[in-house]
């Protein structure tokens, strides 16, 4: 993908596991930097509930966005996964800039109430407990996108049909 003649840039922040790992489909048209959230927030604990305390509980969030700032600019687009998009929202909040935004999972945003001064789009599993409810997704986001019969992971999973789904919707999202 191509914006203006050069590859598109991309911040991609993983969740707490590290997930996704299937990523081919999008850094070979991108200009990509992927970010593990351990990495992002100095966090002693490489993964699980441990990095997520530590995220939000600990500071590690201060932490993980000063870190974005070292590689965002104006012309960076913010693709994060769980925990890496409440972060990536966070840090939108508070001056990180980006051209746009797309959430997947990130089910912390439901509490955030602030309204993003770029183009934001978030994608949901419906049968995801925690994900935000339908006001939520009709009035803080620009669009949102529910997958019915999915759960939280569904961006982990390997069924070819959903698959391309999800990729042409995050596609789309980038490209417009």
């Amino acid at each position: 993908m191509r914006a203006k003649g050069k590859l598109m840039r991309l911040l991609i922040v993983s969740d707490i596991f590290d997930h996704p790992k299937n990523l081919g489909w999008l850094l070979k048209r991108t200009n990509a930097n992927l970010f593990s959230l351990s990495s992002l927030c100095d966090s002693p604990f490489p993964s699980g509930s441990e990095l997520h305390n530590h995220l939000f509980e600990q500071g590690g969030m201060h932490q993980a966005i000063s870190r974005l700032h070292r590689y965002s600019n104006e012309d960076s687009i913010g693709l994060g996964f769980s925990a890496g998009g409440t972060v990536l929202w966070r840090a939108a909040r508070e001056g990180l800039p980006l051209k746009k935004l797309i959430c997947v999972s990130s089910t912390r945003l439901r509490h955030e109430r602030t309204i993003l001064s770029i183009p934001t789009f978030t994608l949901w599993g419906e049968r995801d407990p925690h994900r935000p409810d339908e006001e939520w997704c009709r009035s803080i986001p620009s669009h949102s996108i529910i997958y019915e019969g999915l759960g939280h992971d569904f961006y982990n999973e390997d069924d070819c049909a959903f698959s391309s789904t999800y990729q042409s919707d995050v596609i789309v999202a980038l490209t417009n």
